[in-house]
């Protein structure tokens, strides 16, 4: 009798599963190449995205799967996030001209799992993809070029999606995360936190085999649906206490809905601020122009969010007129110092938010380059370990715990924590040194 041909994914959940007999820090990272057009996710590119790889598989503890929908999942112990950074940089430029990626949907593209406290996420992440597998697996894993499992999204398909999202609490997927204030010889604090809804935890809830962004016109209304159900959220939301300034992540279209009206009142006596994808901007000029005058109108901050060091280089950024621009953090910053310093200095008196900072080194750069306002893991971490000391109930959850309960505004995410007041509470950072 033969011996059973096991999938990548099957592979895959045997190999984290070993992980646990180690005494080793692991982490995944997930690149979902399934979500790119057909035309980026042939033979070719995954053979370039596997090399670009390769600097991370040189020691023993590295291992790489190729799975049968063609996303990457990478497991590596002792992990370098700066080098794992640099390889989703490249990986993420090789793709920038699909939709996908230039939408910037909430990070979908790439993942990175601890597994110490991320473990079952990732394994429900792959359990789904074990099931769906075709019988004939060697077909599959002999010929990297069999159509991908994951399916487009059609009218008939999205009006079930929206169905589904409509019918369920759409505040289960609304994340925020602070905007902390680090700035010399000044007061260190939390001076505001960004809600948006996670795209990728609806998908996986509810869709996913499905690409979501293959087709821009339902993509559109997908997110116009999504931006809907969180102002209507936003509107009821109960949180024991609000930041001073509460930023938004909304496509340019929802600010003329009537639900966008609604929810204004709630935020009286607080600064608000709306953030735009660059994508979405330049996707329809005009409507932008229309919707920064009724925001300023209100007195609104405009935020251009997601900008890389490619846009600083190809886009005038100073015709738009923000009010805050959101870079995003990558090592390859320290290597474009010039094109960057020259920026800071045409936006002088405007908010730099270096977002996406997933380690202190970020931080240390961006007070180096003149930037006071930072956002990202990191930052969720260091805050996440403040308020767990100063909770009464700290001993019964872990720091993972704590960041994840905090980043969410409802549903049993937050309820698990059993001082749930605390979660809103003014986190004091003056201890924190950089």
């Amino acid at each position: 009798m033969s011996k059973k041909i096991l999938s990548p994914e099957e592979q895959a959940i045997e190999a984290i599963q070993r992980i646990e007999t180690l005494n080793v820090p692991f982490c995944a990272v997930y690149v979902a190449m399934s979500k790119l057009q057909p035309e980026n996710r042939g033979y070719h590119q995954l053979e370039i995205v596997s090399k670009i790889f390769e600097p991370l598989l040189n020691h023993a503890q590295a291992r790489l799967f190729l799975l049968s929908n063609h996303d990457f999942l990478l497991l590596t112990a002792n992990p370098v996030l700066d080098a794992i950074d640099d390889i989703l940089y490249q990986i993420k430029g090789l793709f920038s001209d699909d939709f996908f990626i230039s939408s910037q949907s909430a990070g979908a593209f790439e993942q990175i799992f601890f597994l110490d406290k991320d473990k079952d996420t990732l394994l429900d992440l792959l359990q789904p993809k074990v099931k769906a597998q075709p019988k004939n697996l060697e077909s599959v894993v002999s010929d990297l070029s069999e159509t991908a499992l994951v399916k487009e999204l059609t009218p008939e398909v999205l009006e079930k999606l929206l169905y589904q999202i409509e019918q369920n609490k759409s505040k289960n997927f609304i994340r925020r995360q602070s905007i902390i204030s680090f700035e010399k010889n000044k007061k260190n604090e939390e001076v505001g936190q960004e809600f948006f809804t996670s795209l990728l935890e609806l998908q996986n809830a509810y869709a996913p085999h499905l690409n979501l962004t293959a087709d821009k016109a339902l993509f559109t209304m997908l997110m116009d649906t999504l931006d809907k159900q969180m102002l209507s959220a936003l509107c009821d939301l109960d949180l024991k206490a609000w930041p001073s300034l509460v930023s938004i992540n909304l496509n340019v279209q929802s600010i003329f809905l009537p639900i966008f009206d609604k929810m204004l009142p709630k935020m009286s006596g607080r600064q608000l601020m709306i953030e735009f994808q660059m994508s979405d901007i330049l996707h329809d000029l005009a409507l932008y122009r229309k919707a920064y005058t009724k925001l300023k109108q209100n007195n609104i901050l405009v935020a251009l969010d997601a900008i890389t060091i490619n846009e600083l280089e190809m886009i005038p950024m100073t015709s738009f007129n923000a009010d805050c621009f959101k870079i995003f953090w990558s090592a390859k910053l320290s290597e474009d110092k010039p094109l960057l310093t020259k920026f800071l200095k045409e936006q002088t008196g405007k908010k730099i938010i270096l977002s996406r900072c997933g380690s202190e080194e970020a931080l240390l750069f961006g007070r180096q380059m003149g930037i006071s306002l930072f956002q990202g893991h990191f930052v969720d971490t260091l805050l996440a370990a403040i308020c767990k000391n100063t909770c009464t109930f700290g001993q019964e959850c872990t720091l993972a715990d704590c960041r994840l309960r905090r980043s969410a505004v409802d549903g049993t995410l937050r309820s698990a924590c059993v001082h749930e007041a605390h979660l809103d509470a003014y986190v004091p950072l003056k201890e924190v040194k950089l």
